[in-house]
């Protein structure tokens, strides 16, 4: 959707009442938060395969399968997973988990509706992840609009519409952009299907990376950080060690979040070893978020690739990577010497 005219800040996108939305609080998997998501796929799935479903208009703006066939990851080949492994392969890896975890809620789905087909679960699944605002699913209007985190403003509810404003001025001509929800630049890439990379992005460094547990110093780094950050322990070729899973532990274009400041303040004043003043605990970060950045600046090797080789439907994958490594790259030109 782009602006056929200026745009102030604050001015209404598009709205939409609630009451014509397929209803996921009813539906075979329970009332419960999570539940949700999980009954609005059923339901939405089931009026996919509808002659005389009520629900066009939510459909209706669907990407068909026979699209998402040509671009979305789900249909990824061996080939196209090996040339994403070139490029980066935590990316592949990034990639094949979504594909395992749409396959086991695309199976959960299936055996509670045996006659629903696999493929209008799919479509259903693949569209749901591009498009959808939790709890309410894909909303008809709305889901014309492009998503950047920090470009568009999420849904708002008002009078039984969801409703969507324009967070920034946009002058005619201008793409108008909405937010589904902050993603990862891999997270953007691999479900919605393109990627802007002129655009602000963030990178997941919580997840991304990886600390060691090893020894008596590193299981008291992991014991200390536990009391600030949630953790995913984890087993690297019979090495211990761990990741933080915290959502605001981030690599904002050139800066450091707050709360990895923190994680990364709290990680060396254990490992620093000794009693030591806070100027030598922040030298000590800043040293070890220098080697952390080195490390995921080595695995990203999109440099390595010609682009003309890339397949269609792998170029946003391509750009994403070159937009990581510049922000890795202006992250670590930041850092005091």
């Amino acid at each position: 959707m782009y602006a056929t005219a200026d745009i102030p800040k604050e001015t209404l996108l598009a709205s939409f009442p609630c009451d014509q939305l397929i209803d996921s609080t009813k539906g075979p998997f329970g009332d419960s938060e999570d539940a949700r998501a999980l009954n609005w796929l059923h339901a939405a799935a089931c009026e996919l395969g509808n002659k005389n479903t009520t629900f066009n208009g939510v459909i209706a703006g669907f990407e068909s399968l026979a699209e998402l066939k040509r671009y979305s990851y789900y249909f990824f080949n061996e080939d196209d997973l090996a040339t994403l492994n070139d490029m980066h392969p935590v990316l592949c890896m990034w990639v094949r988990e979504a594909k395992q975890q749409a396959d086991h809620i695309i199976d959960i789905v299936e055996k509670a509706e045996p006659s629903c087909s696999n493929e209008d679960i799919v479509c259903t699944y693949l569209n749901m992840r591009s498009r959808a605002f939790h709890p309410f699913g894909v909303v008809p209007v709305l889901d014309q609009f492009n998503h950047s985190d920090l470009l568009g403003q999420s849904d708002k509810f008002s009078d039984g519409k969801l409703c969507v404003h324009a967070k920034v001025d946009y002058q005619a001509g201008a793409q108008l952009f909405i937010s589904y929800g902050a993603k990862d630049l891999y997270d953007h890439a691999i479900h919605y299907n393109y990627f802007d990379q002129c655009g602000p992005h963030f990178i997941n460094f919580g997840k991304k990376a990886i600390h060691s547990a090893e020894g008596a110093i590193g299981q008291k780094v992991l014991a200390h950080i536990k009391r600030f950050f949630p953790v995913n322990e984890l087993d690297i070729a019979g090495q211990k060690a761990f990741n933080l899973n915290a959502p605001l532990i981030l690599l904002i274009e050139d800066s450091p979040s707050v709360d990895l400041v923190k994680a990364l303040t709290e990680i060396s004043r254990v490992r620093i070893n000794k009693p030591a003043q806070e100027t030598e605990v922040k030298a000590f970060a800043i040293d070890y978020f220098r080697t952390l950045l080195d490390d995921q600046i080595k695995l990203n090797q999109v440099d390595q690739v010609d682009e003309s080789t890339v397949p269609d439907k792998l170029l946003r994958f391509y750009h994403l990577l070159k937009k990581e490594k510049a922000m890795l790259m202006a992250n670590r030109q930041k850092l005091p010497s």
